[in-house]
């Protein structure tokens, strides 16, 4: 049975900030272009409270990695342009109405394969409420669940709260890092001049390397760059 690949996020978040992290999708017609708050978007990963024994956040995990988030893009979406919302909601002072902080990134990608999924999909504002359970809440007090806001990831299983402490080991491997960085947005193309037999010049279009993801990390001024198309099928 093909596989799907796991993408990399590093996510903007506040090292110093407690809460969780999402990540959602859009397919759009250029991602180039597209605008977020015109798009539909699906959630395909979540990261809330991984254990209350004692309570762990989302927000360690991610600092327990260096900022990086892993998650698997499903193998049945359609091909094509996507935008990628990687967010974390600070908690810290979710107490009251407005408290809780949103950290937002968006990458653009592009997804191969023979898929031909359309998840259900949210609007951005809308998908959520100022007082939904997973905003408006104390994190000071004793807690053994938490409800995540927004929809269900779409295409995996959320694994259920855990009753024992959560690893504190980083699973984020440096060594698969890539090596390179490609620099050419796709469907671009770099003209160089050649010469002619008539001493005139003429333009050829040289290859176009994959696109980039890129985020800085607020606090850490961590930039790292990936390489942007994924192929849902291996």
């Amino acid at each position: 049975m093909a596989q799907c690949r796991l993408a990399r996020l590093p996510m903007y978040h506040n090292t110093k900030l407690t809460g969780i992290g999402k990540v959602y999708m859009a397919a759009v017609s250029d991602a180039t272009s597209a605008v977020g708050s015109s798009a539909s978007w699906f959630k395909v990963a979540e990261m809330g409270m991984p254990s209350n024994n004692p309570v762990y956040w989302g927000t360690e995990v991610l600092n327990d990695n260096c900022g990086h988030f892993t998650f698997t893009v499903p193998k049945d979406i359609a091909p094509g342009n996507y935008l990628v919302r990687a967010e974390v909601i600070a908690l810290h002072v979710a107490s009251s109405v407005g408290g809780a902080q949103f950290y937002m990134s968006c990458y653009q990608i592009n997804v191969s394969g023979s898929g031909s999924a359309k998840p259900p999909t949210v609007k951005f504002p809308g998908a959520y409420s100022a007082t939904d359970p997973g905003i408006l809440i104390n994190i000071y007090e004793p807690l053994s669940t938490y409800a995540i806001p927004g929809p269900t990831p779409y295409g995996t299983t959320v694994p259920a709260i855990a009753a024992t402490p959560w690893p504190t080991t980083a699973t984020w491997n440096t060594a698969s890092q890539p090596k390179t960085v490609p620099t050419v947005v796709p469907g671009s193309s770099t003209s160089k001049p050649t010469s002619t037999g008539g001493g005139g010049a003429s333009s050829t279009a040289t290859p176009t390397p994959p696109p980039t993801l890129r985020l800085h990390l607020h606090r850490q001024l961590l930039a790292e760059r990936l390489p942007s198309t994924v192929n849902a099928e291996e």
